[in-house]
């Protein structure tokens, strides 16, 4: 109760926290920046249901295991930054006129968002990022993203129930996008390079392809006849990228999935590097490595 006070008296915010959770697990990280070094903690939890819900984000197994993951992370009071699919969150790339205040460029990005959704405007919920447009140019280019606001709704029952509030939404392919840059800033990865692939080792193998820091697109890859490397090839022309414009591929190790063979695309020329996000940080080894990487990246934004 003391340090609750002083910290509401000296107006220190909460924590932040990355966050990840499905029908399977919650998964939290809270990056440290106050050494010198930062420190990372991450707390893991299953989710035991009795009654299997048809939408994870209702099922009190869930908010149970919320609660215990936030009780042993150890931290108080908590704003969440949430990872969730990419599917459930629409992202387009606009131009608008210079010099539109932000309320114009709320309702532009509004009216995009019903224009590609089905659903009337009280039901949306949008965002939008303005980049600075090239010289001599009338237009700037606008980053949107757009989903049914019923989904955001759930998850803000869901972290209230859990007795903390939510931040930050974001999908869960640039989270690990960012959490990937950040782990290898220092190693034999740097920002620079795009476009980029990122091959996580889940059940079956997902595919991001990063053609710039915020456009992003994702692939499953079977586990069929298919050559694995002809997979890949196949899905970095579908992003729109030559077949030898790929510069790297970074394949995330998970624990529990048996380790994906590169050797043909080093052949191939394309620059490949396995990365052990779990045992660069020195976790417990039982988390699957999306769930951390999305829950890292989230908790390496800004807390606003």
């Amino acid at each position: 109760m003391q340090n609750a006070f002083l910290r509401w008296l000296s107006g220190t915010p909460p924590h932040l926290v990355g966050a990840w959770w499905d029908e399977a697990a919650v998964c939290l990280v809270h990056v440290d920046h106050s050494d010198v070094l930062p420190r990372v903690t991450c707390s893991y939890e299953p989710v035991v249901s009795v009654v299997p819900s048809l939408e994870p984000y209702q099922n009190s197994g869930l908010k149970n295991a919320l609660r215990v993951a936030l009780e042993r992370l150890g931290l108080r009071p908590v704003r969440l930054a949430l990872g969730v699919p990419s599917a459930e969150v629409f992202t387009k790339t606009t131009s608008v006129p210079l010099g539109l205040n932000d309320k114009e460029l709320a309702q532009l990005c509004l009216v995009e968002a019903v224009v590609n959704l089905p659903i009337p405007p009280e039901e949306v919920c949008a965002d939008f990022l303005c980049e600075v447009a090239p010289d001599g140019e009338t237009q700037a280019p606008v980053k949107i993203a757009f989903c049914r606001r019923e989904i955001v709704d759930e998850l803000i029952l869901t972290a209230e129930d859990a007795g903390v509030s939510l931040a930050i939404v974001d999908r869960n392919i640039q989270a690990i996008h960012d959490a990937t840059l950040w782990l290898t800033q220092a190693g034999e990865f740097s920002e620079g390079g795009y476009p980029f692939a990122i091959l996580v080792e889940t059940e079956p193998i997902s595919l991001i392809v990063a053609l710039n820091e915020l456009d992003l697109v994702s692939y499953v890859i079977s586990n069929g006849d298919i050559d694995l490397t002809e997979q890949i090839g196949l899905c970095v022309r579908r992003s729109g990228v030559a077949a030898n414009g790929l510069m790297r591929i970074v394949v995330l190790q998970n624990p529990d999935s048996a380790p994906v063979d590169i050797a043909d695309m080093k052949a191939q020329g394309v620059e490949c590097s396995h990365l052990d996000p779990l045992g660069r940080l020195e976790l417990p080894r039982d988390i699957p490595v999306s769930a951390f990487m999305t829950a890292l990246g989230m908790g390496l934004r800004h807390n606003p």
